[in-house]
């Protein structure tokens, strides 16, 4: 089994995600459901990853006011299982607080995601961020720190310039491999370099195209 991976489930419905699933659900213990999969057919979803028994990572980047977050999260932790969730950093450190609080209760990580892995250093200007872009980052970690969150959303390229994350879990998007085009993702890396400095990387387009004997292949 390949156990830091998560296989992104970026799909339209149910359908389209069992059969990309049974590709590879013979290796993969972790799964993403995104919003996209998520709003189509979430709980047929949900219901059918708990049932073959995967590590489930809800990505619904949550960002809104510390209330809200909160009861959002407990509302989720109901009705499903799921074992983390993302919130926008830039939400602030009590919406962080908040969603580590409803979490807690169930035992669900929270990651707070830094700056997308779509945005550069003229994107982040453009929304009126001050300094070079891995500053930005750094602040944003730092209030995930000290918000008491359990992980990261981080891109390799952030790591790799010395962004100091703590004892943050460091989950790394925008995985590729070398001969791929980027695609709507700037910062990106292949997973053997990622998993050199990240405790988990997600995968999507890239695993289902080469499927898992590839990827076995590329971490050896």
């Amino acid at each position: 089994m390949i156990k830091r991976i998560f296989a992104a489930m970026d799909f339209t419905g149910f359908e389209e995600f069992r059969e990309h699933y049974k590709l590879i659900s013979d290796d993969i213990v972790l799964c993403k459901v995104g919003y996209q999969l998520f709003y189509s057919d979430g709980e047929k979803v949900m219901d059918f990853l708990r049932e073959e028994g995967k590590s489930v990572f809800l990505d619904l980047k949550l960002d809104d006011i510390p209330n809200t977050v909160e009861k959002g999260i407990a509302s989720l932790s109901r009705r499903f299982k799921f074992d983390y969730i993302t919130v926008h950093i830039s939400g602030g450190s009590a919406a962080l607080k908040a969603a580590q609080k409803a979490a807690s209760e169930s035992g669900i990580k929270i990651l707070g995601v830094t700056v997308l892995t779509s945005l550069d250093k003229n994107d982040m200007l453009k929304l009126g961020g001050e300094g070079d872009i891995a500053e930005i980052i750094q602040k944003r970690v730092d209030v995930a720190k000290e918000a008491g969150i359990d992980g990261v959303i981080i891109s390799y390229r952030d790591l790799e310039q010395g962004i100091d994350t703590g004892g943050l879990l460091k989950v790394t998007p925008g995985i590729k491999y070398a001969e791929e085009e980027k695609g709507d993702q700037k910062r990106v890396a292949t997973p053997k370099e990622a998993l050199g400095k990240a405790d988990y990387i997600v995968m999507g387009r890239s695993l289902f195209r080469f499927g898992t004997k590839r990827l076995k292949e590329e971490l050896k």
